[in-house]
């Protein structure tokens, strides 16, 4: 089973989004502006509906599971597990994230790829939501990494 990250916990998902072979578009999400978008993501598998299978459209990103998320994509794109222990064993440059945090190896790979960065006093802030200038910042530089 695959690696799903969501809300900052890792997560074993059952996938509740295709019933019948058919995609179902998560409750949440129906009569949405940006339900077509969202619904794309899902089929693509760029995005997964939590084990309840509902998706939490206005629930914010934090920078922990933006960072997990990117490890996760890169990993799957490149078709290679070894991202996920890149940084397996290295001191944390980080003043609140242990090496031993399960999101540390996500936010070392983050970090390196510009897509977010930490404070000025070393602090990674993971459970800290994603600014939309973070956000546009960490989709310019994720794309020309892949």
């Amino acid at each position: 089973m695959a690696r799903h990250f969501i809300g900052g916990e890792l997560l074993a998902a059952k996938r509740l989004d295709f019933l019948d072979g058919q995609f179902r578009t998560p409750e949440d999400v129906n009569r949405r502006p940006e339900a077509y978008w969202i619904n794309r993501a899902l089929m693509l598998d760029l995005m997964e509906t939590l084990p309840d299978g509902s998706f939490r459209p206005d629930q914010p990103v934090t920078r922990q599971t933006l960072s997990l998320w990117a490890e996760e994509t890169i990993a799957r794109l490149r078709g290679n597990s070894k991202v996920f222990s890149l940084y397996k064993g290295t001191p944390s440059p980080f003043t609140d994230l242990e090496s031993t945090h399960y999101a540390y190896n996500a936010a070392r790979i983050a970090v390196d790829l510009k897509m977010i960065a930490p404070d000025p006093d070393g602090k990674f802030d993971p459970d800290r939501a994603v600014s939309m200038d973070e956000g546009v910042a960490a989709v310019r530089n994720f794309v020309p990494a892949l």
